[in-house]
């Protein structure tokens, strides 16, 4: 068959091509010109500015943050006390947050534990739940130049034969681990360009970016000064200035003065950040990079190299020079480096005479020093708070110009004062520069923010909200409870569910748990305020969940008829899209069988009365029992298993999807028709007695009544004839024993349906039935049921047959479920499942006479805390939610140094004996170990108690020599706070000397878990097999911080090498 001839004309054909390649070409330049926008941020700047708003208070205040040498850093290494920016507690670092062991902490160098630090505050800043980003193509771009701590590490006795010394060193390791421990997979690398580090890393970023070889990025740069070895090196260099302070632009300019620091910004393509609803901090227009190449020295700047970059830049950028106002400068106060850094500016802005807007030159190294390979990223977030706050601050330490500088009839100004910077008509433009000792030179164009696009104005109001907040420890999540609690007091026009929205969405949920309902910061701010103190009412709101990975078996109740009142749905009819979605769909099908409107019926107060009566009453608790499940799914609530009672194993039947909503409609619209067609002449009546006590005294009455119902072992219903049923109710109230007559027409599950069952069966013939997609306990037979349930038969009987609710909760614990979440307008059925399962915890959907939010909300709040995976965005889509700042995570940090290595580590724990274990804190009794465990991260002492078999508490004391902890939770994941494949093949052959058993390290890869080695050994022992052939498998790669779901192959530290 040939292919028809295109018709058009030659000169039709080649213009089709011409366009298409015009548009493909606008696309390309559109691509490599797109606008990268800041969307987080996060610092460490000299004068214990800890966080943007604290580093711009104190450049706003004009502070010089360089001092002598605090006394806290003087560490056990030569340091003399010299004059620099310094940061505090660098020697304080939370290696249980990172999964990373104290012996391998100890060997970290604090540069690389400051990164992991900031870029956490960073994601938090921008919103970003980082476990959700892994496996992304989030790249990876660090500034880093020193390695001071590595120096000192190598004079300490031993050191060199430590793997952890190489990758706690490496350069490459400072991006790598961050990559590593947060699961990116986008490019992740070092760069030292010296001076120009971090900003080459902001650059190479943005390229990733525009090439689409990151989708996200993190940039950033680091700089400490552990040793004074370099100091004496760049002194000898005659860079650095006799009084300890750079004096940018000053006559008396004679150096810089060194600075620790650490900055990191999170970037993303523009358009991907208006679509995605990112909060944009400022645009990086356009970025270039060049090096100085042959001037007249090595570290000499060259000024045709620097007046090219900024061409090139701001080419780069589509911007013109006088569109220009601010360049935040190199500015390091060196007698030769300041006038040729001006000179270049002059050769590219002054071109433009006719341009009035003035350009003012900053240098914030005149507050903090020169942070080196922090240099620039110190400038950049500078400039983006300078934007934000609309307020140029002022330069330090100048008095009179430079003389070789020479700024008449040019656009330039030098602050000595803040300046108003205020947004006008276009959009404000900066430049910032950065100057590489080496020669590389880069320099950034930057606009400030667009108009944030507040969400559209939504008519739907969610009347409370749910904030969660979750921390590694519980000393942790209390601080973070206090925090916020402050944070709201502070701020009293924010909103609560943008507060709520940015907690849920914008945070990694941690194992320690807890969750607050409210309306208003009068509501929050008390419950916060009491989890703080840790009081009686912290402890109903606190939990902990052992595994990340584990997600609470739950199963959805469905209850029967008699829960239904008025009005039931008009609530979340009126504030959830799902929910409305849902009973419109049903109302569609099912008012034309009804001959009246369900919707009506399940919003009307006025209507109140009819939602009782037989024909109305199922339909109704139907529709609505189907809109709650579909509103549990979309926030990602999916039962393991379902359960019915009476007339609600139709609805749990649908949620399987047993049948389909049309079938199940008329299936129910024809049952509740045919019922009510049926002489109102039966009653059913609840009795707090054991089956055979009523069965004995039923038994004159056998023909007129039938035990319907058996809840629980004690409250059985029957059901039947009037007369009967009152007479058989007299007996029992003799008796004294409570009986309760339930409020219908009509009595079901008795023989006065047997009229309509032919009837039914007609319908019920006319229904496809599926194989249950969800487990499924049948009310009837109180098992597990497939086939059974796809059978006509069944659901005839289910007309007659009785309820035995009893035994499908005893199957529902067999099967391990761990919550009951009862699906329905009122809580009716959990009582009577944890009669049966106290274990488990009972969720209300809803009660009656409650606000339907509160009950939703806390329901939520209740799951969360044990560990459910919940869909938090589609929780607070319809709602206009949006991400804010917030306080970051509060880390529990403590001492690790390389003078502490001489101290008891994992290494010298390790030669303990093992009968030895109380010096662990592991006291073991003959019969089972009893952990007094005191977390040991908390101040708080708070104790709680473990009890270990002797085979637990043997693995558990190898779990702490080997990761140096005080206490390990024997639920907990080895490789999960720290462990790797190395410390794991340690621990098999230990567990394999100790034991007498061929353990095999595929064994304990996969275990992973006290309590489940435990098991393998065990099995081997009771085996008395001296060979474990348990394959290796694939391994996950366990990350505290994991994405939901997302599973790849274990690729350890060691490794990597």
């Amino acid at each position: 068959m040939t292919q028809r001839a295109d018709a058009r004309s030659p000169a039709a054909l080649a213009l089709e091509s011409l366009q298409k390649a015009k548009k493909r070409i606008i696309e390309l330049e559109t691509q490599r010109s797109e606008p990268i926008a800041i969307v987080g941020m996060a610092c460490r700047f000299p004068g214990n500015a800890n966080t943007p708003d604290e580093y711009f208070h104190l450049l706003n205040e004009g502070h010089d943050c360089v001092c002598e040498m605090p006394s806290s850093r003087r560490l056990a290494i030569s340091q003399t006390s010299i004059k620099a920016g310094w940061l505090e507690k660098i020697d304080e670092f939370d290696a249980d947050l990172f999964g990373i062991t104290a012996d391998e902490a100890n060997y970290l160098d604090p540069q690389q534990r400051l990164l992991l630090h900031v870029a956490w505050e960073a994601f938090e800043d921008g919103g970003f739940a980082i476990d959700r980003l892994f496996g992304s193509k989030t790249g990876v771009f660090i500034g880093i130049s020193t390695q001071d701590y590595l120096y000192e590490l190598l004079r300490t006795p031993n050191v060199a034969n430590q793997a952890a010394v190489v990758t706690g060193n490496g350069h490459c390791f400072a991006a790598g681990r961050l990559s590593y421990v947060f699961g990116f997979e986008g490019p992740s690398l070092a760069v030292d360009t010296a001076c120009s580090s971090s900003l080459s890393a902001v650059h190479l970023a943005c390229q990733s970016l525009r090439l689409r070889e990151s989708d996200l990025a993190v940039a950033a740069g680091v700089n400490l000064l552990v040793s004074d070895q370099t100091t004496q090196m760049i002194d000898a260099t005659k860079a650095l200035a006799a009084d300890g302070r750079c004096k940018a632009f000053d006559e008396q300019a004679d150096g810089f003065v060194r600075g620790e620091g650490c900055g990191v910004v999170l970037l993303k393509r523009l358009s991907d950040a208006r679509r995605d609803g990112d909060r944009i901090l400022a645009l990086i227009r356009g970025s270039a990079m060049n090096q100085d190449g042959r001037s007249m020295g090595i570290t000499a700047p060259n000024v045709l190299a620097q007046t090219q970059l900024i061409r090139t830049a701001l080419n780069n950028a589509r911007v013109s020079p006088a569109e220009v106002s601010y360049v935040e400068t190199h500015g390091t106060g060196t007698a030769i480096g300041d006038p040729i850094e001006v000179d270049a500016l002059r050769n590219v802005f002054d071109q433009d005479v006719s341009s009035k807007v003035p350009c003012i030159l900053g240098a914030v190294k005149t507050n903090v020093g020169h942070l080196e390979a922090a240099a620039g990223i110190a400038g950049l977030i500078k400039t983006v708070l300078a934007l934000q706050h609309e307020v140029i601050p002022k330069n330090l330490h100048f008095h009179r110009l430079n003389p070789l500088i020479d700024l008449d009839h040019s656009r330039f100004a030098i602050p000595t004062e803040s300046i108003p910077w205020t947004k006008g008509e276009t959009p404000r433009i900066a430049g910032v520069s950065s100057f590489g000792m080496s020669g590389t030179n880069v320099h950034l164009v930057l606009e400030e923010a667009p108009e944030r696009v507040n969400s559209p104005q939504v008519e739907r109001i969610r009347p409370c909200h749910l904030l969660t907040l979750s921390g590694h420890s519980k000393t942790t999540l209390l601080k973070k409870a206090a925090e916020l609690a402050e944070f709201l007091k502070e701020s009293p026009a924010v909103h609560i569910k943008d507060v709520a929205h940015t907690t849920n969405t914008g945070r990694v949920h941690l194992s320690y748990r807890s969750a607050v309902v409210g309306s208003s910061h009068k509501e929050i701010i008390p419950l916060l305020e009491s989890m703080a103190k840790g009081d009686d009412r912290a402890d109903e709101l606190m939990s902990q969940v052992h595994q990340q990975d584990h997600r609470p078996k739950v199963a959805f109740l469905y209850s029967g008829q008699g829960s239904q009142f008025p009005a039931m749905g008009k609530e979340l009819y009126q504030t959830h899209p799902v929910f409305k979605k849902m009973v419109d769909r049903c109302a569609k099908i099912l008012d034309p069988l009804l001959g009246s409107s369900i919707v009506s019926l399940l919003l009307s107060e006025e209507l109140g009365s009819q939602i009782h009566e037989i024909g109305n009453a199922a339909p109704a608790q139907f529709v609505l029992q189907v809109a709650l499940t579909e509103l549990w799914k979309s926030w990602g609530i999916t039962p393991d298993v379902v359960a019915g009672h009476s007339v609600g194993e139709y609805a749990a039947a649908w949620a399987a999807g047993v049948f389909s909503l049309e079938d199940a409609l008329r299936l129910v619209a024809a049952r509740c028709s045919l019922m009510q067609g049926l002489p109102k002449e039966g009653a059913m009546v609840s009795i707090a007695a054991s089956r055979e006590q009523v069965a004995e005294v039923m038994k004159p009455y056998s023909d007129q009544v039938s035990i319907a119902v058996v809840n629980t072992y004690d409250q059985i219903v029957i059901s039947g004839k009037n007369e009967a049923v009152l007479q058989i109710v007299e007996q029992f109230e003799k008796e004294g024993i409570q009986t309760k007559k339930l409020e219908i027409s009509h009595a079901s599950h008795s023989p006065l349906m047997s009229p309509i069952l032919e009837d039914f069966r007609k319908v019920a013939e006319s229904v496809t039935y599926h194989t249950p997609a969800v487990p499924y306990v049948s009310n009837m037979t109180g098992d597990l049921e497939s086939d059974l349930i796809m059978n006509v038969d069944y659901w005839v009987e289910h007309l007659i047959r009785p309820v035995v609710f009893v035994e499908g909760m005893n199957k529902l614990k067999q099967l391990e479920v761990e919550c009951f979440v009862e699906i329905g307008p009122h809580r009716t059925l959990l009582s009577f499942a944890r009669d049966v399962h106290v274990d488990a915890i009972g969720i209300p959907s809803m009660e009656r006479d409650q606000p339907v939010w509160p009950t939703i909300a806390n329901a939520l709040a209740q799951l969360y805390r044990m560990g459910a995976h919940i869909d938090w965005t589609e929780f607070d889509q319809p709602y206009g939610c949006q991400k804010i700042r917030i306080p970051t995570y509060p880390f529990e940090s403590r001492k690790y140094w390389a003078s502490e290595l001489s101290y008891p580590t994992a290494r010298n724990i390790s030669q303990t004996k093992p009968e030895a274990v109380a010096s662990l804190d592991l006291p073991v009794s003959q019969d089972t170990s009893e952990i007094v465990a005191s977390d040991d991260s908390t101040t708080s002492q708070e104790e709680q108690k473990i009890f270990l078999s002797p085979v637990e508490s043997s693995i558990a004391r190898h779990f702490t020599e080997l990761l140096g902890r005080k206490f390990i939770d024997p639920q907990t994941n080895f490789f999960a706070i720290g462990g790797d494949s190395l410390l794991a093949t340690r621990l098999t052959s230990r567990l394999r000397d100790e034991f007498k058993v061929h353990l095999e390290l595929g064994s304990v890869l996969k275990a992973q878990t006290v309590q489940k080695i435990a098991k393998k050994i065990k099995q081997l022992q009771e085996d008395g097999k001296n060979s474990d052939n348990m394959s290796l498998g694939p391994i996950k790669r366990v990350n505290r911080n994991r994405a939901k779901n997302h599973q790849t192959s274990n690729h350890d530290r060691s490794s990597k090498i």
